[in-house]
């Protein structure tokens, strides 16, 4: 036994050897000595980074260059800094990299990004700008979930995919889904209070924003995604979607009689003081009008008032 544990700690100490994590300029990286490159990391003394941060494109430790192609998980979590410059050399943003740090105004990402993690700026309450580079093709879950400075952004052509909850509650005021993306994730644009113009680009084949309705419109199933204070409902659309106008500052809204479903939380927390549904109503799902501390009047279909309703 002695002797299996001998072989087993000589076959393990070259993979202890091949990293190391090390301070060089007021920025802490783990080195792989191997491939000769540097992840960006939380700091080990537990300090926090501050104020405005240029990240160097390689760094040089007991004589050896590493290329800094990773800004690493929660590198950057709680940090107290105010702008970030990341060079050219990094390829990927980590999860949760620069979450809550609630002073960050901007960060520059340059097009050799090809991945951001989820929740890599999630609560960066201070973030007002930001360019997502055509290097990327996905939004991830949470990217910018809470981001409430953040007020507009660019969704480059190269995006297919916007994930789960990626700007919701974030300060955005109007936003266009490029023809190229395919899946739009649920509640990806929940709560965002001031938004007041969305459209989808001619050419998709998945989203639409039909007849100029200031809204997101999953093309296959006619179901209202993302809505704002000035969305039409227009023809066709017979569902408003899970979340689609939560948040949004608005008091009343027309739901025309081709509308026959409702989905949870649809209208939650928004501004409504007053709504009628049409007889056309089939089903009003959970909690649609949840939060909505201003309702005063409501009109229901007696079909609907002769079923349960839940927490509307």
């Amino acid at each position: 036994m002695k002797q299996l544990a001998y072989i087993i700690a000589l076959l393990l100490f070259p993979l202890a050897a091949i990293a190391d994590d090390v301070e060089i300029d007021g920025i802490w990286y783990n080195l792989v000595r191997k491939a000769k490159v540097a992840e960006v990391t939380w700091p080990k003394d537990y300090s926090k980074y501050a104020g405005d941060i240029e990240i160097p494109s390689s760094v040089e430790y007991n004589g050896i260059k590493y290329n800094v192609t990773i800004i690493g998980e929660s590198a950057f979590q709680f940090s107290d800094a105010t702008s970030i410059v990341i060079p050219n050399s990094v390829k990927t943003i980590g999860y949760d990299a620069f979450g809550m740090s609630e002073n960050l105004t901007s960060v520059t990402i340059p097009n050799s990004v090809t991945t951001i993690g989820e929740f890599a700026f999630d609560n960066c309450k201070s973030l007002s700008g930001i360019t997502i580079p055509e290097s990327v093709t996905s939004i991830s879950n949470h990217t910018f979930f809470n981001c409430i400075s953040l007020t507009s952004i660019i969704i480059p052509p190269s995006i297919t995919s916007i994930g789960k909850e990626a700007f919701s509650g974030a300060g955005l005021t109007s936003i266009t889904i490029p023809a190229t993306v395919t899946e739009i994730g649920e509640a990806a644009f929940a709560y965002c209070k001031k938004l007041d113009n969305v459209s989808v680009e001619e050419g998709n084949p998945y989203y639409d924003s039909r007849d100029n309705c200031n809204a997101v419109i999953e093309t296959a199933t006619n179901t209202l995604l993302v809505g704002t204070k000035n969305t039409v409902i227009t023809s066709n659309i017979t569902d408003i979607g899970y979340l689609a106008f939560s948040g949004r500052e608005m008091a009343t809204i027309d739901i025309p009689d081709h509308v026959t479903k409702i989905h949870n939380d649809a209208f939650r927390a928004s501004g409504l003081t007053s709504i009628t549904l049409p007889s056309s109503i089939n089903s009003i799902n959970d909690r649609v009008f949840c939060d909505c501390e201003g309702l005063t009047e409501i009109t229901i279909p007696e079909k609907i008032k002769k079923r349960r309703l839940q927490g509307i």
